[in-house]
């Protein structure tokens, strides 16, 4: 269950998304 685009635009855990952390940087 991944939250919505909006919110991973946030500033979420790290490591919730992990990928999405490495994949932005």
């Amino acid at each position: 269950d991944l939250p919505p685009l909006e919110e991973t635009l946030q500033p979420v855990d790290p490591e919730k998304i992990p990928v999405l952390e490495v994949d932005e940087l």
